[in-house]
Order: structure tokens, then C-alpha cells, then sequence
């Protein structure tokens, strides 16, 4: 066993060599590595710059290293995931966000989402890939034509209605179902399903398993 100094606490601690211990405990492992920790040293040399967070606007110590990969931005992970107002850019309504989200995020639901891309891919639009079009685009390409929410299934008879996920988002319960898997710009190749009527009919025809899902 060699005798080993902590580089938070300085106390002096015996361990094994193959163990490469740097801390005499889990407290000054946890407290040092710890974005929160203000009164921590330099560890490995590597020097610790005063930030201010974005969030509740308190000083903090961040590793240069995190700073150069975009981090150190937010004194803990409570001000990291808090919510903030944002205008939804379709519909208008305010929504709650996360912080670390604030740029990324402009729809309030995927709903709004999937609204503001029909008219971006007509055949006039630059955009247009004709019979080259992905999974994604040919389901937007047929909720311009057929509508965006189906007022029923086609199979159960259940009625379409918005319903919410665990994170609060909602959806829309009625899926746009293709009957042959090709995905063809066919409006006579869909079909108006819910969830679980979805899932049965593409595992009883052996569809194949789509890239993305609805």
C-alpha cells in the first residue's frame, strides 16, 4: 500500500497502487467534480474559469475543457432543464420550453410542426424530389390531399382525438396507414388508422418496418 494526498482536501490516505485513488473519499470525489462546488481546486492542472449562469445568474467555476465543447453554461442541472415562454412560430401560442432548447425549439406541438411544412414542397418549391421522396415527406405530401387529421378509423370505427404523451405533448390518435409499404404519391394507397389497428395491419401483410415513425 502507498500513502496517497487527496486533491480536494489535502488529508493524506492510504490505498493500493494498482487502484490509482486521486480522492479519500466519495464526498470529495462527488464535490469536486461537481459543476456547484465553488471553493473546489484545479484538478489535473487544469485550470477552472468563473462563469455566470444563464439561469439564476450565479457565479460558478467550469473546466476550460467544457467550456471548448459548448458546455458550462448553467450552475446545476436544475437551472439546466428549467422552462421557459416561447411563442409557438405557427400558431401563435405560448408554450414552455427548456432552457438548453431555446434556440432549437419553434413548435409548440409536432402537430404544428407538420403544418408549417405543407406548401414548402409542392411542385413548384424547390424542394420537390417527385417520386424520389423519403417516408417522412410522402406522409406530409398526403396529409395536404387527405387531411391532417383523420376523423376516424377505418377498420374499429374509433373516433380521432388529440391525446398526450408522458411528456405532455399531444397527438393525434389516427395514423395514415399505406396499404402496399411502397409509399407511392398514390392518394388511393392510404388508409385511416388508429394505433393499435396500425401496428396489426402492418405485421399481419409483412410490411416492412418504416425508418421513422409517425
Amino acid at each position: 500500500m502507498i500513502t496517497v494526498k487527496c486533491q480536494r482536501c489535502g488529508k493524506e490516505f492510504k490505498t493500493y497502487k494498482s487502484k490509482k485513488k486521486k480522492f479519500c473519499s466519495q464526498d470529495c470525489y462527488f464535490k469536486c467534480m461537481s459543476f456547484i462546488f465553488i471553493g473546489r481546486p484545479v484538478y489535473n492542472g487544469e485550470p477552472s474559469i468563473i462563469k455566470k449562469c444563464l439561469t439564476c445568474g450565479n457565479d460558478f467555476k467550469a473546466y476550460k475543457s467544457i467550456l471548448n465543447k459548448g458546455g458550462g453554461k448553467y450552475c446545476s442541472r436544475i437551472c439546466r432543464t428549467t422552462h421557459i415562454l416561447k411563442t409557438c412560430s405557427f400558431c401563435g401560442k405560448t408554450y414552455f420550453s427548456e432552457k438548453h432548447r431555446e434556440n432549437r425549439s419553434k413548435f409548440c406541438s409536432i402537430i404544428c410542426k407538420q403544418k408549417s411544412l405543407i406548401g414548402k414542397f409542392d411542385e413548384s418549391g424547390y424542394h420537390w424530389k417527385g417520386d424520389n421522396i423519403g417516408y417522412a415527406g410522402v406522409h406530409v405530401w398526403a396529409k395536404k390531399h387527405l387531411g391532417i387529421h383523420p376523423n376516424i378509423c377505418q377498420h374499429c370505427g374509433k373516433k380521432g382525438k388529440f391525446l398526450y404523451r408522458k411528456d405532455e405533448r399531444k397527438f393525434w390518435n389516427i395514423d395514415f396507414a399505406n396499404k402496399s409499404g411502397l409509399y407511392l404519391r398514390d392518394l388511393t394507397d392510404w388508409l385511416f388508422l388508429c394505433k393499435k389497428c396500425h401496428k396489426k395491419y402492418d405485421l399481419h401483410n409483412n410490411l416492412p418496418h418504416p425508418e421513422f415513425t409517425h
